[in-house]
């Protein structure tokens, strides 16, 4: 299987600094690597859809790349309880019933480069233990909350600000990311918000709010994605 899914997750790693280069090829005007899948000139192999459904999406026709969104089949990994969603774990199944149906040549499922999110099985692990705390953004000491972990929650759970200063963070986010792309019903992984914080998240960047500077270490991430790169395979 071809190490595109390094490539797409870490293509959207936050940046925090326009003194350095950003790690997103979309952003900073260079050329995106390119899979070396075949080249074929069938529409049913060269269209791409990101769906959103609260069931498993089925299409009604094949698609060469679905890129499941995180929100694909919530009826059925979450029950109201955010302590055991099963999110991942869900897109790889919905992964394997596409590809198993002929409807999917390719298929991706969802990460996210800004947040920590708790219905998702990989990320949650480090969420709940308290300490994996310095791998998120914290409140300031002129908060009331000093040191705690900042936290923007929705129905389905907890939503953490990954803390890349921290190179132990920034590897656990790769790792965690490549644990969940090993069935070969999984071709990758699309990794959202791209512009990291505060992207979607205006409060976040209030001064008042969580420790700064929240400056990347794009060097040390970049270390970690050049060794990562080497267990390519096909």
């Amino acid at each position: 299987m071809y190490f595109l899914r390094l490539s797409i997750a870490m293509a959207a790693v936050p940046f925090f600094s326009s003194a350095l280069p950003s790690p997103t090829c979309a952003l900073n005007g260079v050329p995106c690597p390119t899979p070396n899948w075949p080249v074929t000139w069938n529409l049913t192999q060269s269209t791409i859809i990101q769906p959103s459904s609260s069931g498993f999406f089925m299409p009604n026709h094949t698609f060469g790349l679905i890129s499941l969104d995180w929100t694909v089949a919530n009826s059925l990994w979450f029950t109201g309880n955010t302590e055991n969603t099963t999110c991942e774990a869900t897109s790889i199944t919905g992964c394997k019933m596409l590809k198993e149906a002929g409807l999917a040549t390719r298929c991706f499922i969802y990460h996210n480069s800004e947040l920590a999110l708790q219905w998702l099985e990989s990320q949650r692990v480090v969420m709940q233990d308290p300490n994996y705390k310095d791998f998120f953004l914290r409140y300031k000491d002129s908060e009331g909350n000093k040191g705690e972990v900042y936290n923007e929650p929705i129905k389905f759970g907890s939503q953490y600000f990954w803390d890349y200063t921290n190179s132990s963070a920034a590897q656990y986010y790769i790792t965690s990311i490549l644990s969940t792309l090993t069935d070969p019903a999984v071709d990758g992984t699309f990794n959202d918000d791209v512009s990291g914080v505060p992207q979607e998240h205006p409060l976040v960047r209030a001064p008042s709010l969580v420790f700064s500077p929240l400056l990347f270490d794009f060097y040390v991430l970049s270390d970690l994605i050049s060794k990562f790169s080497r267990l390519s395979t096909d």
